[in-house]
């Protein structure tokens, strides 16, 4: 029995051993009974391994875009002085009594456009905002700047704004890319700054393109990826395998308010022509054509005697307008602009305000089941 009690303490014993042995740091070195110190044994040291070319090639490629783009892209926080009425003061002691005020901040991204301090961002990070504060790192020692920005026009209906610093020396400005021969499939990064952290790098690759989304603007198509991007990436750009702008990001579909894998890029091309239109005259202009429109359907088809229900019922001509001017009536079926189908109004409102003011286009319509033609000068849409 003595014996047993003497097994049982000498492995208790050793187990809290073993158990102190393993809070004892790794790094520490292994002492022998002569009290030399061992050094591990080499032979267990796990061998690196030598990545294939071509999967190194391609992390020196993205590491190269983010060393290149990053001295491109700022950081934007911006500042408002929201005021707000108290109805229970106003109530008692009458209008304007009571109520305050209160200092509301925001964060977004942004990316030089021109190396004169042009910057593109989204309309929603600046909108309203009293103060804009632009921080870029300076390239030549690395240093974040802080400048004060002030808006040359912004285009709610795509969300695109461009704002400028008054920097002491030209900026390096973002090479822009052709967002049209963007593939599904294509590696694509997202650089900006998610909940303010500055510069911040995410890969993945475009998930689709031409997407539409339900209350968004109808004049383009997003580019979808699952980059991650997240609060704050707002207005930085979307960048390609060769270094360039392919989109802005600016939307996220999401449960939690955070990335789920489905981010959104307004594509760049439709960008560059809002930031030429915005830089030359302040806003974005957009082709104009004079009519109310609304979906056809197979009762609306047969009842103007057609075939089909394909195209966009004219409900309605501007008296006025270039609609009228070229001839095209109510209850004209609009089918295609310039040879290109149009089946859904949101499909003629984007091929329209694609269109610069006082460009030609030739409408084709179907009336009395027979097809027309119209060459039409738009205008100017007000905005």
């Amino acid at each position: 029995m003595k014996k047993s009690r003497i097994v049982i303490s000498v492995v208790v014993i050793l187990l809290i051993g073993l158990g102190i042995g393993l809070l004892v740091p790794w790094k520490l070195e292994l002492v022998s009974d002569r009290g030399k110190a061992q050094t591990p044994d080499k032979s267990l040291t796990v061998p690196t391994v030598q990545p294939n070319p071509t999967v190194q090639q391609l992390e020196d490629t993205f590491a190269k875009i983010a060393q290149t783009i990053e001295p491109t892209v700022v950081n934007i926080s911006t500042s408002r002085t929201v005021r707000y009425r108290d109805p229970y003061y106003e109530f008692f002691y009458g209008p304007g009594q009571g109520g305050g005020q209160y200092e509301q901040s925001s964060l977004g991204s942004g990316f030089v456009v021109r190396s004169d301090g042009y910057i593109m961002t989204n309309n929603h990070v600046v909108a309203q905002a009293d103060q804009i504060t632009v921080r870029i790192t300076d390239p030549d020692d690395g240093q974040d700047k802080e400048y004060e920005a002030s808006v040359v026009g912004t285009d709610p209906d795509t969300d695109l704004a461009i704002i400028k610093v008054d920097a002491k020396k030209p900026l390096p400005a973002a090479p822009l890319g052709d967002s049209e021969s963007v593939r599904v499939g294509d590696f694509a990064m997202a650089v900006g700054s998610p909940f303010g952290l500055a510069n911040s790098v995410t890969t993945g690759i475009i998930s689709a393109r031409a997407r539409s989304l339900a209350g968004h603007s109808p004049y383009y198509d997003y580019l979808q990826t699952d980059a991650a991007i997240n609060p704050g990436n707002s207005g930085g750009p979307l960048i390609n395998l060769h270094g360039q702008v392919i989109g802005v990001n600016t939307a996220i579909i999401s449960r939690s308010g955070g990335y789920m894998g489905i981010g959104f890029a307004i594509p760049m091309n439709l960008a560059k022509d809002v930031m030429d239109d915005i830089i030359r005259t302040g806003h974005s202009r957009r082709g104009y054509l004079g009519v109310t429109i609304q979906d056809m359907n197979e009762k609306l088809a047969r009842s103007l005697g057609l075939d089909s229900a394909e195209g966009i019922l004219v409900s309605g001509v501007v008296r006025g307008g270039p609609a009228q001017a070229a001839g095209i009536r109510r209850g004209d079926v609009i089918t295609a602009v310039d040879g290109e189908k149009v089946a859904a109004p949101g499909d003629l409102q984007r091929v329209i305000g694609l269109h610069e003011p006082g460009d030609t286009v030739t409408i084709t319509a179907m009336r009395d089941g027979a097809a027309k033609s119209f060459k039409v000068k738009l205008a100017e849409r007000d905005t």
